[in-house]
């Protein structure tokens, strides 16, 4: 356990700022990127530290762990409250798709 807190921290300190980089550049929000790249380690270390993976394994699953929490961040905050007003009409001023009988 010793040996992979230390290679945790050992991967944090040497690649933090590239991954809060990498981030930033998806979120242009401080805050957001900080969290996502917190989030990145942590779904890290709960997942592959005890793999023994190399350190340029180790930074490309850093990196693919980091553009996949950057897409489910965009996709969980990039949705808009849509006007009602259109369906609204639509949906009370309806005319049937079927043929009337004459």
């Amino acid at each position: 356990m010793q040996d992979s807190s230390a290679h945790m921290e050992q991967l944090y300190t040497k690649y933090s700022k590239r991954i809060f980089d990498y981030l930033y550049k998806y979120t242009n929000n401080e805050e957001v990127a900080s969290d996502l790249m917190q989030d990145t380690f942590l779904s890290f270390y709960k997942s592959y530290i005890d793999k023994g993976f190399s350190e340029e394994r180790s930074l490309m699953l850093l990196y693919t762990i980091a553009k996949n929490n950057s897409i489910n961040y965009s996709k969980k905050f990039s949705t808009q409250k849509e006007s009602s007003g259109n369906v609204d009409f639509y949906k009370y001023n309806h005319t049937p798709f079927e043929k009337e009988q004459e």
